[in-house]
């Protein structure tokens, strides 16, 4: 069989979290992520000599990561100095900010599994409204806060970084009843895996064992920089802000991200893969200007840029090269599914089973190919630190799993992208490039909504009067210029642009909203001009998190037979919402348009409403997994012909029986019964969803934890739902 090259890029990316008026680093993720993904990326490709790999970093993040290895437990990051702080130091405020913000983390995979940060969040509850904050604080000791400052900063280092540093293993067996002591430790172990993570990655890079790439400095979407209106390309009907046109900008965040990696790798980047993968053709000018060899993008941007609908194995498992104005770069454009798959399904599954199906995957790929080209590939580009989080054990497993899989195909060459491209002579050529991003091949996700438009509007206006005061005068000092500059740099960064709108929620959105209106503050204050009324007011309409549950209104009693009979069917009953996603990666649509669920005395009830892409998979199994005194599993086909009449459901115990009422026809119908599962009244339950496709499970309902059912009696109104 002809060799396949396997072309893996991850993406390290935190934007600046200073705040503009202060410098202070609002957020931890800069910390935190080089201790539980930075370090552990690294440390997994220790043992696989043969497997080579990109990581692309933006330049912000670095400068950031060097800011903490030089300043330490003195850096001023809002987080770290409350770690820091006695908990009998604590005010009422910080105290309620450590039990809000103190569990951010992935509660199934990393609170959870640690009995000691778990009996921190049971004593605290699952909601965190002040209300609820306010009564957990009157429960927590001082040690109790003690314990949860230590286990919020070890939670988030590795298994590697745990082998690595013995110290952070024995705390974790610890678990509880920890000391000032041993917080430092932890606290000061953070900061020497921050160091070893900047010395690892770059001598492996030296030594050629990896290569790194680059972001542009501040990680804007640049197409955007360069002209607002190029969005319309792709949208044609989206409503667009006051148009934003900044080409010089573009330039500068190309040529001083690359200048800035260079300083601390000695050497300058040769790749550079576009913040979120957004390319027009403007912008290959200033690539090849700035020395860039090679992009990559997402096979979404490829297909629109040939116009191309065949099979994609003949045209997606190639190098390009992108020409226009006689200036030309190369070009990688990822699989999409083969990225997703990593970044959001694997997490759920067997780490070897997993393994086992990318590779398999891979090896279809190189069978249709073959004969196709004498260099196939397949580029596999996604963000190298949040998807761990959702992996157990950190995926350190899974990525053992697939390196040492990988390592042994013969027939299967997996490689860095600059030395694939090396030996790559005649790449096919693009010489019209769509103007789109990873995400459904434009960039819907920053602009043309109304918060985003608005923020688009205060950028410009800033920087409008930034440009003006340059011209017009008094003379200014060259620092506050400078500075200005900087700021300007750092508000047209895409994290600030991805959390307004309705596309993410998230529970820190206000913070990102205030961060993105203090750089522009903060550019008002270095030129003494007095500050717009609009920079004051959030931008965000809705500044915490919207519940993805919405509960059940009343009893209902709906017939099941796989229709909607009537609207009054499931009028009362309660709905998961989708379109949403909760973290900080984009997460594609949903196998569901909606699911409704409630209950009457004697049952559970729950409804699937599928979306297009669900009909198209006739061979989608559910499993309904009911956690509580018993755990059951009700596992049953996904078929909308009508066919279904009954399902299984399985105790952990061992034994199964048949449960009959389950239809499926427009939608699917289930009931099940409580005394199925042995309930008895004011028994709590935790209730997953978790959908598969030949083995391998594509999404879980909701996706990061579990809907909450206290079985009910007659006075049903005190049952408590959460999510």
């Amino acid at each position: 069989m002809q060799r396949l090259s396997v072309l893996f890029l991850w993406h390290m990316h935190q934007p600046d979290y200073s705040h503009g008026l202060d410098g202070d680093y609002r957020l931890p993720w800069v910390r935190l992520h080089a201790c539980k993904g930075y370090y552990e990326m690294i440390a997994a490709l220790r043992p696989f000599e043969r497997i080579g790999a990109t990581f692309n970093f933006s330049p912000c993040l670095i400068a950031q990561l060097e800011d903490y290895a030089q300043r330490g437990l003195e850096t001023p990051e809002t987080c770290l100095q409350l770690s820091l702080k006695s908990p009998g130091d604590l005010t009422h405020d910080e105290v309620d900010r450590l039990l809000s913000d103190f569990f951010n983390a992935n509660w199934d995979t990393m609170v959870r599994p640690e009995p000691g940060y778990a009996r921190l969040l049971e004593k605290r509850g699952l909601r965190s409204s002040p209300q609820y904050l306010a009564q957990a604080r009157r429960s927590f000791s001082k040690q109790d806060l003690l314990d949860l400052q230590v286990w919020f900063n070890l939670a988030w280092c590795g298994p590697a970084a745990c082998r690595d540093l013995p110290q952070l293993a024995q705390l974790k067996r610890k678990g509880m009843q920890f000391s000032a002591q041993d917080k430092r430790e932890v606290l000061v172990a953070q900061i020497e895996l921050v160091r070893r993570v900047l010395a690892e990655y770059r001598e492996a890079a030296q030594q050629g064992r990896i290569e790194i790439s680059a972001s542009p400095f501040y990680h804007p979407i640049l197409p955007l920089l360069i002209d607002s209106r190029f969005a319309h390309r792709a949208s044609p009907e989206r409503d667009l802000p006051f148009r934003f046109r900044a080409p010089r900008d573009a330039r500068d965040q190309i040529e001083r991200g690359l200048d800035r990696m260079q300083r601390w790798l000695g050497t300058r980047p040769s790749g550079v893969w576009p913040s979120e993968g957004s390319i027009c053709p403007e912008l290959i000018g200033m690539l090849a200007e700035a020395g860039v060899e090679w992009i990559a993008s997402d096979e979404g941007v490829l297909a629109r840029s040939l116009d191309r609908h065949a099979e994609r194995e003949d045209w997606l498992y190639r190098p390009y090269t992108v020409r226009r104005n006689g200036s030309q770069v190369r070009a990688l454009f990822r699989d999409h599914q083969l990225s997703d798959l990593i970044g959001f399904t694997y997490s759920k599954n067997d780490p070897r089973e997993s393994a086992e199906d990318f590779v398999g995957r891979l090896q279809s790929i190189g069978e249709r190919t073959a004969g196709r080209g004498d260099e196939p590939c397949v580029a596999v580009v996604l963000d190298g630190e949040n998807a761990w989080e959702y992996f157990p054990g950190g995926g350190e497993r899974f990525l053992e799993a697939l390196y040492s899989k990988l390592e042994s195909q013969p027939n299967l060459r997996v490689e860095r992208i600059g030395e694939y491209l090396s030996r790559v002579r005649e790449p096919a050529t693009i010489e019209r490039l769509h103007s789109g991003s990873w995400i459904n091949a434009d960039y819907n996700v920053w602009i043309g909504h109304p918060e985003e438009n608005q923020a688009w509007n205060l950028l410009g206006q800033t920087r409008q009067m930034l440009v003006s005061r340059q011209r017009r005068g008094p003379a200014l000092e060259q620092s506050k210029i400078d500075r200005a500059w900087e700021l300007i740099y750092q508000a047209e960064g895409s994290d600030w642009f991805w959390w307004f709108g309705d596309d993410f929620t998230n529970p820190q959105k206000d913070v990102f909203d205030g961060l993105f209106r203090s750089k522009l503050a903060a550019v008002f204050r270095e030129l003494d001009e007095p500050l717009p009324d609009e920079l004051q007011r959030p931008l965000s309409r809705d500044e915490h998190q919207a519940d993805p549950l919405e509960p059940p209104l009343d009893f209902i009693t709906p017939r099941i037979d796989g229709r909607v009979t009537h609207f009054y069917e499931w009028e009362n009953a309660g709905v998961l919402k989708f379109g949403q996603s909760r973290g900080q990666m984009h997460l594609g649509r949903s196998l569901l348009a909606n699911a409704f669920y409630g209950f009457d005395l004697q049952n559970f009830y729950l409804r699937l409403d599928p979306c297009a892409e669900l009909l198209s998979e006739p061979e989608v199994m559910a499993s309904l997994l009911i956690e509580g005194p018993a755990t059951f599993e009700a596992r049953f086909a996904l078929r909308f012909d009508g066919s279904l009449s009954s399902y299984t459901l399985s105790r952990s115990e061992g034994g199964e029986q048949q449960i009959e009422s389950i239809a499926g026809h427009d939608v699917i119908e289930l009931a099940l019964p409580f005394a199925a599962i042995n309930a008895e009244v004011d028994q709590r339950y935790r209730l997953q969803l978790r959908l598969y496709k030949s083995g391998i499970e594509l999404d879980r309902l909701p996706r990061y934890d579990s809907l909450e059912l206290q079985i009910p009696d007659k006075s049903f109104q005190n049952l408590m739902w959460s999510c």
